[in-house]
């Protein structure tokens, strides 16, 4: 009732908050009243996945193994394009939701949906041998990258919305400029760097 931004502070949505308060009657309807607030500290030792839908791995497990597939690649050009985006990415990858509102729209679910791709195209590499594999694992790894740049949201893996540049570009758009970018940038070939746009 008589709250203070310079004595409680000023929180953004989406931030853990440690309350300590009581629960009263208001008009015969229970609220909590809130004696002290803060931003929750390393030591209170909060994980954010207990407050918010999170994929079922965690973010570090899924980047590495996404790391790993590529660098098996046999094809050099493909191999540092992937990297090197993955890489440049990680921070943002390891919470961002795949969507916003339905699926893996949840805390690392672009990941957890970015790897079960992969793994399908792991399979249909398997049944179907003459399919070039590096070109199609890298496609699967970048096809949905820049919803990083699509979709608006915190660390606590929630989307709030979409970008300008999402609602007007799209994922799609916005990830083959990323490769086009990202294979100048690295010296990678033309005609590669088209071949994996078109991938997405």
């Amino acid at each position: 009732w008589k709250y203070d931004e310079n004595l409680h502070g000023v929180y953004e949505p989406n931030t853990l908050v440690k309350v300590q308060g009581i629960i009263t009657k208001f008009n015969d309807a229970d609220q909590l009243r809130v004696d002290r607030i803060r931003k929750v500290i390393e030591s209170d030792g909060v994980k954010i996945e207990d407050y918010v839908s999170s994929a079922v791995y965690s973010g570090e497990m899924m980047f590495d193994e996404l790391i790993g597939i590529a660098d098996a690649f046999s094809d050099d050009e493909l191999k540092a394009i992937v990297k090197t985006i993955l890489t440049e990415n990680k921070e943002k990858l390891l919470y961002y939701p795949a969507a916003f509102k339905l699926h893996h729209a949840m805390r690392s679910g672009l990941l957890q949906h970015t790897l079960s791709i992969v793994r399908l195209a792991q399979g249909v590499c398997k049944i179907y041998p003459f399919v070039d594999a590096d070109l199609l694992l890298s496609g699967a790894m970048l096809h949905d990258i820049a919803k990083l740049e699509e979709l608006v949201a915190g660390e606590t893996g929630i989307a709030s919305g979409y970008s300008v540049e999402g609602t007007l570009l799209g994922h799609l758009v916005k990830g083959a400029m990323l490769i086009d970018k990202t294979a100048e940038r690295l010296g990678v070939s033309h005609d590669k760097a088209v071949l994996l746009e078109h991938m997405l």
